[in-house]
């Protein structure tokens, strides 16, 4: 029989407190009281670590620096035995925050000790892209092991507790069943504005491409979910997929990056000299390794057919490269730099049309637009009787809408709110077993992903930052 876990958790151990866990989830653990009693990170990030930490309320009673080798080669085994000295009878739970290729093994030690767990998105990642096989494999692996250790495991998934999102899902499920009705096409744009250069894609650690996967993994899960959830509001569990895609790696983006505003915006900044100069005297052989990084863009097309019958047909653009705020001042994983761009349009046949927009005004130009741009059109058939023909929502039409989030980030809510429902015992709409969808959509996509280079000179230069 599990153990019961005090409710709400208090006592937390901290795997991984990057990025996004400082930006993010500490002002959230601050604040509902709990206590870190080990923190558990990599020792090259020991210094940054500890220089966060100084000047908050809440610190890590202990702390558990790794060596280099455990950053890729973690299994259950190896971390029973370099985790042995850890009291685990006072531990409530564990919040996961590394990247996704390490979360497999701490998840299943986690779960094999029968505590609650919460970690981001996606549940888990291949190690290189010749693996990528194993990406169902390994979320099926963490599912029965949650199931057997009886806990709550959540997944951090922003749009699952999004206000706007939320409130739309309601809207379809209900036009769906009252008009007997599916929905039967969705096309999903998104542009994630992170200006990523050469020395980075062969070398970050955060949002990394050198494994074998990008964009999808990364910011581009959020989408894959949102189209998973949309379809299975037609509420099928059988549901047959076919697919095409085209991906774009990183060496098609850098070969057009010679333009003068690419080079003047590295030369022209002081900051960048030594950058460029890395960049310049580094063996061109090295950028070969480019063409097996991750997808830097994704171009979807398929139909999900239900019972063997027409189903939804859907697109999906995915796009790393787009509008940036960066000006090398920071590393692109810094997502201050990123300006996301949101698009989504979805048809229930001839009753209704949905189209959602969300754009990054407010970091462009904050004295214009201080709120954040987030609004929902929906048109309705005027055999709809009983529905308005026209609804226009922006975000200050939100039902429920808190006062605290009239010029805060619909997203950055609900990010905490998950991690507050989790504290709390519940799953936040975001339990790790409602992912199945999600995640046997992402694999047959990796399976269906052929990589196409826009240009076919072998030749072609890849180094825009020599670009006279």
């Amino acid at each position: 029989m599990a153990p019961t876990h005090q409710v709400p958790y208090r006592n937390l151990i901290l795997i991984g407190c990057g990025p996004h866990y400082r930006k993010r989830y500490h002002s959230v653990l601050e604040s509902e009281n709990t206590t870190i009693a080990w923190l558990i990170d990599l020792q090259d990030q020991k210094e940054i670590i500890l220089n966060f930490f100084k000047d908050k309320k809440l610190k890590p009673a202990n702390t558990l620096f790794l060596d280099e080798r455990f950053r890729n080669s973690l299994s259950l085994n190896l971390l029973e035995t370099i985790l042995p000295k850890i009291d685990l009878s006072q531990i409530d739970a564990v919040l996961l925050c590394t990247e996704p290729k390490a979360r497999k093994a701490y998840a299943l030690w986690a779960l094999q000790h029968e505590l609650p767990l919460f970690m981001d998105k996606p549940p888990c990642a291949f190690p290189a892209l010749e693996q990528k096989d194993t990406l169902l494999l390994s979320y099926e692996e963490m599912v029965h092991a949650a199931e057997k250790a009886k806990v709550n495991v959540v997944v951090s998934c922003e749009r699952r507790c999004h206000l706007g999102y939320l409130w739309l899902m309601g809207y379809l499920l209900q036009l769906i069943q009252e008009e007997n009705s599916s929905i039967t096409s969705i096309n999903i744009h998104f542009a994630n504005g992170n200006w990523v250069t050469p020395l980075e894609y062969l070398h970050q650690e955060q949002h990394p491409f050198k494994y074998g996967y990008g964009l999808l993994l990364h910011s581009g899960y959020h989408y894959i979910d949102l189209l998973s959830s949309l379809i299975a509001l037609n509420q099928s569990e059988e549901i047959d997929y076919t697919l095409k895609t085209i991906t774009t790696p990183p060496q098609d983006l850098l070969s057009e990056m010679k333009d003068k505003t690419s080079c003047r915006l590295y030369r022209n900044n002081p900051k960048n000299r030594e950058f460029d100069k890395e960049v310049s005297q580094n063996d061109t052989s090295d950028y070969d390794s480019i063409r097996s990084l991750g997808e830097t863009s994704l171009f979807l097309i398929g139909q999900a057919k239900i019972r063997k019958r027409l189903g939804t047909y859907f697109a999906m653009q995915l796009e790393n490269t787009s509008v940036s705020q960066r000006t090398c001042d920071a590393p692109s994983s810094e997502a201050s730099w990123r300006m996301r761009q949101e698009q989504v349009i979805i048809h229930v046949g001839h009753l209704a049309s949905i189209h959602v927009s969300c754009n990054p005004f407010k970091k462009l130009d904050p004295n214009r637009h201080p709120v954040e741009d987030f609004n929902i059109t929906i048109m309705h058939s005027p055999l709809l009787t009983h529905r308005q023909p026209i609804l226009k929502m922006t975000r200050e039409d939100i039902p429920l809408l808190p006062a605290s989030l009239k010029k805060g980030s619909l997203n950055q809510h609900a990010r905490e709110c998950q991690l507050r429902e989790f504290l709390h015992g519940r799953d936040g709409n975001s339990s790790l077993q409602s992912h199945r969808y999600t995640v046997q959509l992402l694999d047959r996509i990796y399976s269906e992903i052929k990589t196409m280079s826009y240009r076919t000179d072998a030749s072609a230069d890849i180094h825009p930052l020599n670009a006279r």
